[in-house]
């Protein structure tokens, strides 16, 4: 059966990469294995060619409404962003600026967020709002290394191993990237199937 149309609304209308980024957009969707559940992708581009903030939010069970919050960087090579703020903001940025390689990894990235919770019922619901952020990170680790290991786009290890020591700064005196942090690290990297309960079991334990 053919997979159904997604129905695509972008903010601002009319934006600059919006055809290649749907055409990405499908393509990871059919990769993830989310098919025919995703019915609607709402697209809300922040006008901040420097920026790199990503966020995703979904809901519905059957067919599901995805919203996707990216900064303009996500879209751009290094000189498109550089010449964003120069040229007055994304209206100068020339098409050839985009980058269908940082866009995928963000994508696939935020969209794999969305395909655990689907496919293994993963999710962060519940998990109160102080222990939010290592759940969160230790859910970005486990998720980026299977893509990695898949061959897909998505973050590397090491700008992801910058952002879990930043989410879980070793303690005081035991030195940049300490052994047990590095441990942790690697299992959820390494790790395969994982539920929800072992996921928020390493976010205590790191965030203790």
């Amino acid at each position: 059966m053919p997979q159904r149309a997604i129905r695509f609304t972008w903010r601002p209308r009319g934006f600059l990469f919006a055809a290649a980024a749907e055409e990405l957009i499908e393509a990871a969707v059919r990769d993830l294995g989310l098919g025919d559940r995703v019915a609607r992708v709402h697209v809300a581009v922040a006008a901040r060619p420097q920026g790199e903030s990503a966020r995703v939010e979904w809901g519905g069970r059957s067919r599901l409404r995805v919203t996707l919050r990216l900064d303009a960087g996500n879209f751009l090579t290094p000189a498109g962003r550089r010449a964003g703020p120069a040229r007055g903001g994304l209206a100068g940025v020339p098409p050839r600026r985009l980058s269908r390689r940082t866009l995928a990894a963000t994508l696939y990235h935020e969209l794999g967020h969305v395909a655990d919770d689907v496919l293994l019922g993963v999710h962060p619901a519940g998990v109160t709002g102080r222990r939010r952020p290592a759940f969160n990170e230790a859910w970005n680790v486990w998720l980026d290394g299977r893509l990695a290991r898949r061959g897909r786009p998505g973050v590397p290890r090491a700008e992801r191993w910058r952002h879990f020591l930043s989410t879980f700064p070793p303690p005081p005196g035991a030195g940049p990237g300490a052994g047990d942090r590095r441990r942790e690290f690697a299992a959820l990297w390494r790790a395969g199937r994982l539920s929800r309960a072992e996921l928020e079991a390493a976010a205590r334990r790191l965030d203790a």
